[in-house]
């Protein structure tokens, strides 16, 4: 997941991952070889299953909850806020 505060450098960087990600989403093995050093793509083959790319309602809640913890442990002022652009 990458974040900024400005919507512009997400929309640049949207646009600057989507051949990869493309590339990635249709055949991942291919990518993995083709767009990951080779001395982590040993490390990615065995944790595909666990990368997500389509976030459901459920993992959205998740990563919002895990955000608010240090909100509610008195270590940030504010809560964050998730915008997905």
């Amino acid at each position: 997941m990458f974040v900024s505060k400005d919507p512009e450098i997400i929309k640049q960087f949207n646009s600057l991952a989507a051949v990869p990600v493309n590339k990635f989403l249709k055949n991942p093995e291919d990518a993995i070889k083709e767009i990951i050093p080779p001395n982590i793509q040993e490390y990615f083959t065995a944790n595909l299953s666990g990368l997500i790319f389509k976030y459901n309602e459920q993992d959205i809640e998740g990563i919002e909850q895990v955000l608010r913890l240090p909100y509610f442990h008195g270590i940030i002022n504010d809560i964050i806020v998730l915008n997905f652009a």
